[in-house]
């Protein structure tokens, strides 16, 4: 609305902008009739408020169409986290439980097991035959988050199935029927599927007695750090399971180790090494994390374990986890 009021002589027109946005006071002098140019001056303020209530219409009809866009996505977003969450327990539930790594690793042991996003492609299985004697694998699967997750799921329902055919003097050759296995189940033997997905994985199996470990890795590796300190860093082969284009070129190695009393075995996915950080936002690297659980190994495991998170994180210094986390440890 326009509204027109007279004040004392002198005055000039001025606007007045605290009666709220859709009214206009105009300050006029009195006894005489507006005179042509406060006429232009009057239709040039009418015009104005015109188009000033318009947009404002328009802003309050984007302001409750935005609040209602933000209210469904804040709503598929809980949807979203609420699925995640329970995708998270069932694969928890599938991963061995505590009382199974403590009876075939022994109290002396931990695991750092962090998803990315809530679940993720790092898994760990384990087949106790007795107390100290089994295997343990560990695997890290293509991408992370649902993919990731789904890989994962392949893999250990898989290793359930094919647990029977797991021999001790040959994780090598466990590990090319198992990638036979994920190659035939995602339909990539003789074609050329675009499913590329696969995994990095370890096979490694734990003789409490003899004190030996037999294993084969997939681009995976162990870190062996003896009672004295020296610290031996045991690359896996250079091929991973599902690498079609690599499983004519390379097989996987058959690796032997004796262990001393004392001894200490790590085993870690490439999450840990990969995660960002520092000064220059470089990885955490290999030589860190050697260096880093050199100076731990004499601490207990579940400290070790505390420790190695703490320094991750505070090495990243705020920078969000950049892939699935998984690193174990025991000592023989």
């Amino acid at each position: 609305c326009l509204i027109l009021l007279r004040v004392s002589a002198g005055s000039s027109p001025e606007i007045n902008t605290q009666l709220g946005a859709d009214v206009i006071m105009l300050l006029e002098k009195p006894d005489n009739p507006p005179d042509a140019e406060e006429l232009r001056y009057i239709s040039l303020l009418a015009s104005l408020l015109g188009q000033s209530m318009e947009i404002r219409r328009y802003a309050d009809g984007l302001e409750s169409r935005l609040e209602e866009r933000t209210r469904q996505i804040h709503q598929k977003n809980l949807a979203l986290t609420d699925s995640l969450n329970y995708a998270q327990r069932i694969q928890t539930a599938v991963l061995p439980s505590d009382s199974e790594l403590q009876s075939l690793l022994g109290s002396e042991h931990f695991r750092i097991w962090k998803p990315r996003d809530i679940v993720g492609g790092d898994f760990y299985w384990c087949q106790v035959t007795k107390a100290g004697t089994g295997w343990l694998i560990v695997g890290d699967c293509t991408g992370h988050g649902v993919p990731g997750a789904l890989m994962s799921m392949l893999a250990i329902s898989l290793l359930n199935r094919e647990k029977n055919n797991l021999d001790p003097r040959a994780p090598h050759l466990f590990l090319e029927e198992f990638n036979k296995l994920i190659m035939e189940t995602l339909n990539r033997l003789g074609t050329e599927s675009k499913v590329k997905d696969g995994m990095d994985m370890l096979a490694l199996h734990i003789d409490g007695d003899a004190r030996e470990i037999n294993w084969s890795g997939a681009r995976l590796g162990i870190y062996h750090c003896q009672a004295d300190g020296q610290i031996s860093t045991i690359k896996g082969s250079n091929r991973s399971i599902g690498d079609r284009k690599r499983q004519a070129q390379r097989s996987f190695q058959h690796n032997k180790l004796k262990l001393g009393k004392g001894d200490s075995i790590y085993l870690t996915s490439d999450g840990y090494l990969d995660q960002n950080g520092g000064a220059r936002g470089f990885s955490f690297g290999r030589q860190r994390f050697v260096s880093l659980i050199s100076n731990l190994k004499a601490l207990p495991m579940s400290k070790q374990a505390s420790l190695l998170e703490g320094s991750m994180y505070e090495y990243a210094h705020g920078i969000p986890q950049r892939d699935d986390i998984l690193v174990i440890g025991f000592m023989s």
